[in-house]
C-alpha cells in the first residue's frame, strides 16, 4: 500500500526517492511484476486526485495490479 499526501499538487519528494530505491529488474523481470499496488492519498482540504494519479502511474510502469483507495 501506497500513501502519499498531496503537496504542491502532487507527490512529496521523500516519497519519490524512495521509489528511486526500488530494484527495476533481476534476472530479466521486474521483482514488482504482478504484485497488487494499493494507492491512497491524504487531502488535507482539497480533493484534487494529482498525488493518487501519480502514484498509479508509478504502479502501472512497474507493472503493478493498481487499486484505488481515497480518503478525505
Amino acid at each position: 500500500m501506497w500513501c502519499s499526501p498531496e503537496r504542491h499538487g502532487t507527490l512529496t519528494s521523500v516519497f519519490k526517492n524512495q521509489v528511486d530505491w526500488l530494484p527495476l529488474e533481476s534476472a530479466g523481470i521486474r521483482p514488482t511484476q504482478g504484485r497488487t499496488l494499493a494507492v491512497m492519498q491524504v487531502c488535507g482540504g482539497s480533493q484534487s486526485f494529482n498525488a493518487v494519479n501519480a502514484l498509479r502511474v508509478l504502479g502501472r510502469w512497474m507493472r503493478m495490479v493498481t487499486v484505488y483507495t481515497f480518503r478525505w
